[in-house]
């Protein structure tokens, strides 16, 4: 991405707050402070200076932008969503505020209202990336699959080195069967973030699905390695043994499962097809009973869709370059420590 789109939102966000003049120093010295308790996991002590931010200056839409970010980390939805709309009525060209809206609209069911938030961010900031994923999320998530892939197509444009949009467009691309581009967006995706535990898992599941049980075994290996707490993995690992006939395997992975998901049916299910290939007849029997009390549903193939299908949370917006010329120093300091910040948390 170029300098010039990696600070697009700064020149629109400011002129829309207020004249450079009018801007409160104290404010943006209460800002930095709550940005460097924030980065550090202190969110109370972010929250307080963000606090003293709007105390000096109640018209700063970012720090009602950045006490949203916290209050959404602390658990207070109803709190952030009131932040983002003070920061939005302050700032209407501020895109990101939008995403953050959408996102917590999307999470609390109300798609209708998340669809207006991102389809403004895209109107008012063109070139935010975020806004595109986001949007594709929610519209995969709603079963228009060529939506989501033609939005992750533009994330993508704007953002090459966003491994979770690549992941996201391999789930999209699955769905719709092409599974050459699915294995390719998953392979990207690893390829940026090689600590990418669930494109190594969605990528296993593809390539079991195609019949490469060699390459999918070390996929579901690694992700085990990366996350040895995520009882799916071992799910879906337990199922590649009993493709290659590791029934002792099997029984193994599925009981790790099940140890981390007491209620899984489709785990208690698998394990007693493998006893049941291991000539444990009782143990089988056993298994196969507690499948059904838990409510067995057919098939043995989870998917990682539900939790790969998230938008991006708490994000800090780009800035422009000819702001480096006409804002102060510790404005300058803020935009700084901004562009040092991972884009999704």
């Amino acid at each position: 991405m170029s300098i010039k789109k990696v600070f697009h939102g700064l020149i629109i966000l400011v002129l829309a707050i207020k004249p450079f003049s009018a801007v409160s120093q104290d404010a943006l010295i209460y800002i930095t402070a709550g940005n460097k308790k924030e980065d550090g996991g202190d969110y109370d002590g972010a929250l307080k200076e963000y606090n003293r931010a709007i105390e000096v200056d109640p018209n700063n839409a970012m720090a009602y932008y950045d006490r949203g970010i916290v209050k959404k980390e602390q658990g207070d939805p109803a709190g952030a969503l009131a932040d983002y709309t003070k920061a939005i009525n302050l700032a209407p060209e501020f895109g990101e505020a939008y995403c953050n809206r959408a996102n917590l609209e999307r999470d609390n069911g109300n798609k209708s209202d998340a669809l207006i938030d991102y389809n403004k961010a895209v109107e008012v900031e063109p070139d935010l990336p975020n806004a595109y994923f986001g949007r594709g999320c929610l519209e995969s998530s709603q079963g228009n699959v060529d939506g989501a892939i033609s939005d992750y197509d533009k994330a993508i444009q704007l953002n090459p080195l966003d491994p979770q949009a690549y992941f996201n467009r391999g789930l999209a691309k699955y769905k719709k069967g092409n599974q050459d581009g699915a294995l390719a967006d998953y392979s990207k995706a690893i390829a940026i973030n090689p600590r990418m535990d669930l494109a190594y898992s969605g990528r296993g599941n593809l390539k079991r699905s195609r019949g490469d049980l060699e390459g999918a075994l070390g996929d579901f290996d690694k992700a085990i390695e990366l996350n040895p707490n995520m009882g799916d993995y071992y799910f879906n690992r337990g199922n590649v043994y009993i493709d290659k006939g590791n029934f002792s395997n099997a029984i193994n992975d599925f009981t790790r499962a099940i140890d981390f998901n007491p209620q899984d049916a489709e785990s208690y299910s698998c394990r007693g097809k493998a006893k049941q290939k291991m000539n444990d007849a009782t143990g089988a029997q056993a298994d196969f009973k507690r499948a059904t009390e838990l409510g067995l549903n057919n098939g043995n193939f989870k998917s990682d869709a539900a939790s790969a299908n998230q938008p991006p949370q708490n994000e800090k917006p780009g800035w422009m370059w000819l702001t480096w010329i006409i804002l102060p120093i510790s404005t300058i300091a803020i935009i700084a420590r901004l562009m040092k910040r991972k884009p999704r948390k």
